[in-house]
């Protein structure tokens, strides 16, 4: 049996590109958009995880301490791309790292709070930055800005976590009045490639 590990949430600390709100689905659709520098539309072509030293920051109060840390469980995600919805990529493919996932030579699993996951073939919606430290793209705000498309083509978000899973069976996303992201309903790409051009259109990027 494997063995798997279930990270508190005080580790969001240690991970530099994985720090997020449990409340992020409130944040406005705008502040989403902005904060990523791409949005893609793609297809999982192949996935792997295994053990990895990386260079990571460490919070001290208010300061951030780059350092190595010990060998750590990452996944390394490529997706072929469909369309970019937001910013510039000229490449077929695109390479994301995610702390977590499953081993399959060791027999262990790192599971995190923000942990996604997808089969080959799954389309997706990722709302990316780039990670200087690791040379590859990790979305901007763990599971709650990776999505699968179902065949309305609505954005369902991922997510590895069962009891968030289990609280919200549809596990979509819909904008509210105000602006923010709320699980119910949907969000659909043409309504997510309106409220980009809206952005793009006012100056905002």
């Amino acid at each position: 049996m494997k063995n798997k590990t279930m990270i508190n949430v005080l580790m969001l600390l240690l991970i530099p590109f994985q720090s997020h709100s449990s409340t992020v689905t409130e944040r406005a659709l705008g502040d989403e958009i902005t904060e990523a520098t791409l949005i893609i539309k793609g297809n999982l072509i192949s996935k792997l995880s295994k053990m990895e030293e990386m260079p990571r920051y460490l919070r001290n109060g208010e300061k951030e301490l780059l350092t190595t840390v010990p060998r750590s469980i990452f996944t390394t995600f490529i997706f072929s791309i469909e369309e970019v919805l937001k910013g510039k990529y000229s490449h077929n493919n695109i390479k994301l790292m995610m702390l977590g996932g499953c081993d399959e030579d060791l027999g262990y699993c790192a599971d995190y709070s923000f942990n996604y996951d997808y089969e080959n073939g799954e389309k997706a919606v990722l709302f990316l930055k780039y990670n200087n430290l690791n040379k590859a793209y990790q979305t901007t705000q763990g599971s709650y800005t990776a999505f699968s498309i179902n065949e309305n083509d609505i954005l369902v978000r991922k997510s590895t976590v069962v009891d968030e899973l289990e609280s919200n069976e549809e596990n979509n996303l819909s904008i509210d009045d105000d602006g923010n992201f709320v699980a119910k309903d949907s969000i659909t790409i043409s309504v997510l490639k309106s409220e980009i051009g809206k952005l793009e259109n006012n100056g905002e990027k």
